[in-house]
């Protein structure tokens, strides 16, 4: 015959046992719970659209999604003003006019195209060796015509200046893919 061991309620083994019990169990809540709230916030951040704002990390700083473009959102320019500074990716587009070392214009046509700037001597390498009939994709940043020319990035000519500020927007760009190039 077996004999069961039962623990006195006043006994100290029962209270340590009891107390492993409820750590146990708080553990497993915790743990439940925060995976539940990763899921949370990873299924939030998935269902942004581009350009939204997402979710604030725990610092308070908004973090931006970065807004795809290709060739259709290329018509209105001036609808993708409010976006100043936001991320941005320019997908398979075409270069159209290479205005200057490091400034480009990219779009399906001349009247539908966005205007490229980058003082990385990388990308502004790159864009040179791109034919016509290449898709590039860039990534960068909208920018905003400067309000004045103490705002204008460094590299950039008094010419340019001028093609910048009848921009509603431009991107500067700071990487840039060939497509079928490695």
């Amino acid at each position: 015959m077996s004999q069961s061991t039962t623990l006195h309620p006043s006994s100290p083994a029962h209270h340590q046992a009891s107390v492993w019990r409820w750590a146990r169990r708080g553990l497993a809540l915790l743990l439940v719970g925060g995976v539940v709230a990763c899921n949370s916030q990873a299924s939030a951040a998935a269902r942004q659209e581009p350009g939204q704002t997402a979710p604030a990390p725990s610092n308070g700083t908004p973090v931006r999604v970065p807004l795809a473009l290709t060739d259709s959102q290329l018509a209105d320019l001036s609808a993708l003003r409010p976006f100043g500074g936001w991320p941005v990716q320019v997908r398979q587009v075409v270069v159209q006019e290479i205005v200057s070392d490091g400034v480009f214009w990219v779009g399906p046509s001349s009247t539908e195209r966005i205007l490229i700037t980058t003082t990385d001597g990388g990308v502004a390498a790159q864009v040179n060796e791109a034919t016509s009939e290449q898709p590039i994709t860039l990534y960068g940043y909208f920018r905003t015509p400067p309000v004045d020319a103490s705002t204008v990035p460094s590299g950039i000519d008094a010419s340019v200046q001028a093609l910048v500020q009848d921009q509603p927007v431009y991107v500067q760009a700071e990487r840039l893919e060939i497509a079928g190039v490695s």
